[in-house]
């Protein structure tokens, strides 16, 4: 009896996610920071630095909508529930 050895090739959902993860952090991470030193030199750690806060403001406000909100609220709710109060758009 002779083994053989093959392949399943199929992609599943951990595999899907995986390439997408590995190709985010391969062209984000590594090659657009040397883009950035080669195009405007030391300043881009400056950019770096405030592109960084900007996104964890807004990573905290969506965080704070999450937490506000109920998971059965859909993404309008979002933005209408603050408008309920005081102007109607009527």
């Amino acid at each position: 009896m002779e083994k053989t050895n093959t392949y399943r090739r199929s992609f599943g959902l951990v595999e899907r996610v995986s390439l997408g993860v590995g190709g985010t952090i391969g062209s984000d991470i590594f090659v657009v920071p040397g883009i950035a030193v080669q195009l405007i030199g030391p300043t881009s750690l400056a950019v770096w630095l405030i592109v960084a806060i900007s996104a964890s403001s807004i990573l905290l406000c969506l965080a704070y909508i999450a937490y506000r909100f109920t998971p059965t609220d859909s993404s309008i709710r979002y933005s209408s529930r603050p408008l309920e109060r005081g102007s109607r758009f009527h």
